[in-house]
């Protein structure tokens, strides 16, 4: 039996974007705080006197730019980005600080307003990309304008007058500032060759950035969908597996009334639902049955296979036939209807208390291992029969053995000896025998307590992909 973490079945479209929200604030909070260590850097050069700026305009739109940042950042952590109008001051907060920046400095930075833009993406929001790329135009051209009034002018993105053409050797620079030329002319020229192409550049960014919002969108969508399936699915795996789990014998001792033998069982799931089952009932007063089986495949369908197989074998050791005739009976009634085409190991025994013989049968299960009274345990290669449930009117053979006081016998599935490390080597038979032999005065519990140990310290937290199924007993009297 394998069984997997389980996910959370509240998460939804609404959390996941709220989730997604409170992380994208943080995020515009980091772009606000580099932002304003651009500032600082160059302020620093200044100093260096690697360029220079003029100290007192510099102050001046610094601190204006400080007078916006630090409250929107100190807000945003006050309420650990977690209100609705958050992104919405952040984002704004930004664009007006780059349209200060531009102003100032005048080298055509306007497109440092496509920074927030990218931002809002993030926030899987179409309204708020639309938003800033409409508040992005509006800072733009007002930045556009004032910097051609108080800063420097691009003359690469200026038509400056047909004089420049004809007198090729005058600096363009010079019939600007010349006296009298038309300041409404240079800002047209502005605006028509410096704004409208990055104006043109930011419609485009914003179109893609919709696009990528809305498929963002989208995909979150899809993940709480999927998420909500999966969650679902694991609940009734969960539920699978508590119900598979409680048809085991799962009460120990389990018959405290009877002292001739010790039992003890235990299954170690993996990651999903499987197909290994033991069982131990009584047939009648003087006869115990023990099953161990591991069906093929994993899952849902194993363990279902599993159920059925578990009861026919029951029914039929209750009937009286002997472990070869309940695994042939067995065998065709699986036979029937198996579309799936799964089979079932199976070790069968039947246990005479008061004589301690016991009679099994092997139907391509592992071979068992046995401890004489006072000896070691070694594994006992018993005649195997073909799976049940892989063909019809399949014979199988019983044998027999003779348990005396002390004597144990150790059953277990292809989990144990399959066990796995990550250098991807397996647990094997001898080390399986060797665990087995680590702790002779053991009762039936700390048998398997100390296989388990040797098992753990070996594949040291390697994944494993198979249950690992044990089930021990002793003749005591």
């Amino acid at each position: 039996m394998k069984k997997e973490s389980t996910v959370e079945s509240s998460i939804t479209p609404e959390k996941l974007f709220w989730e997604n929200e409170v992380k994208s604030n943080h995020l515009m909070c980091s772009v606000l705080l580099l932002f304003w260590g651009l500032w600082l850097t160059l302020g620093l050069f200044s100093v260096l006197h690697i360029f220079w700026l003029d100290f007192k305009s510099f102050m001046t739109f610094f601190g204006l730019t400080t007078a916006l940042i630090a409250p929107a950042i100190a807000i945003s952590l006050y309420y650990k980005g977690e209100k609705r109008w958050i992104k919405t001051m952040l984002t704004f907060v930004f664009l007006i600080c780059v349209g200060i920046f531009d102003t100032y400095l005048g080298y055509n930075l306007k497109l440092m307003l496509v920074v927030p833009m990218f931002v809002s993406v993030r926030y899987y929001s179409k309204r708020l990309t639309w938003s800033v790329c409409i508040a992005s135009f509006i800072v733009m051209f007002f930045s556009c304008i004032l910097n051609t009034i108080f800063g420097e002018v691009d003359l690469n993105m200026i038509d400056v007058l047909s004089e420049v053409t004809l007198l090729p050797n005058v600096d363009p620079r010079e019939i600007i500032l010349a006296e009298g030329y038309d300041e409404a002319k240079l800002v047209w020229s502005q605006l028509q060759f410096g704004f409208l192409p990055e104006a043109l550049v930011l419609i485009l960014l914003t179109i893609m950035c919709v696009k990528i919002a809305s498929r963002s969108q989208n995909l979150v969508v899809q993940q709480a969908q999927i998420a909500a399936k999966t969650a679902q699915l694991e609940t009734e795996l969960n539920l699978a597996s508590s119900i598979q789990s409680g048809l085991l014998p799962n009460i120990f001792p389990p018959f405290p009334d009877r002292h001739e033998f010790d039992i003890f069982a235990s299954m170690k799931p993996a990651k999903e639902i499987g197909g290994d089952f033991y069982d131990f009932f009584m047939i009648d007063d003087n006869h115990l049955a023990l099953v161990m089986a591991d069906v093929s495949g994993k899952g849902v369908p194993a363990a279902l296979f599993m159920m059925i197989s578990k009861a026919l074998l029951k029914t039929q050791a209750q009937n009286g036939h002997s472990p070869a005739e309940v695994l042939a009976k067995v065998n065709n009634q699986l036979c029937e209807n198996n579309s799936a085409e799964m089979f079932v190991t199976v070790w069968l025994g039947i246990y005479e208390i008061t004589t301690g013989k016991l009679v099994a049968a092997n139907a391509g299960h592992e071979y068992p291992a046995i401890r004489r009274a006072n000896g070691e345990f070694e594994l006992f290669k018993d005649k195997h029969g073909f799976v049940v449930a892989g063909m019809e009117n399949t014979k199988y053979k019983d044998y027999e053995l003779e348990l005396h006081v002390g004597d144990s016998l150790f059953v277990y599935t292809d989990g144990l000896p399959e066990a796995t490390n990550s250098n991807e080597e397996q647990f094997g038979y001898d080390r399986m025998i060797t665990a087995l032999n680590s702790n002779p005065s053991a009762d039936m519990k700390g048998l398997l307590s100390t296989v388990h140990t040797h098992v753990d310290a070996f594949v040291n937290g390697a994944n494993q992909f198979d249950d690992l199924t044990m089930l021990a007993f002793q003749r005591r009297i």
